[in-house]
């Protein structure tokens, strides 16, 4: 074997060992979606008000709604995309609108003012989909 073939052939063996990397990280990430989709649905959002709760929706619905909690509060709870956030609250500082969007098991909102809390419940826990 010639110096040139004996070179040829290293490079495609380079080549195939990069596809090969390629399509098992492709593949390894689609199961990872898969799996964090499929885990999704039986999360829930639940809103307690002073220990009651008074709100129990599936975190897949679309969702904006008031959630009364004093006679003059209000908090609009958003439910879209997989994930939930207090959109809007008159409360003052307004915390509970600044923490965002949540979307995990165990993940909360909470307003003090109008003694709220949003919940995150059910799903796998706390295992993200490379831990699976």
């Amino acid at each position: 074997m010639n110096p040139t073939e004996e070179l040829k052939f290293k490079r495609a063996d380079g080549m195939l060992a990069a596809a090969l990397l390629l399509a098992a990280a492709v593949l390894f990430t689609l199961g990872g979606f898969l799996q964090q989709s499929e885990a999704g649905s039986d999360k829930r959002v639940r809103v307690y008000r002073d220990g009651e709760e008074v709100l129990d929706a599936a975190i897949t619905e679309e969702l904006n709604t008031p959630v009364f909690s004093e006679d003059d509060g209000e908090n609009i709870i958003s439910i879209r995309d997989g994930k939930v956030c207090v959109e809007s609250a008159n409360c003052p500082g307004q915390d509970c609108v600044k923490m965002g969007w949540i979307s995990q098991p165990g993940e909360e909102i909470i307003c003090l003012p109008h003694k709220l809390v949003i919940r995150i419940e059910g799903g796998e826990g706390d295992v993200d989909a490379l831990a699976r």
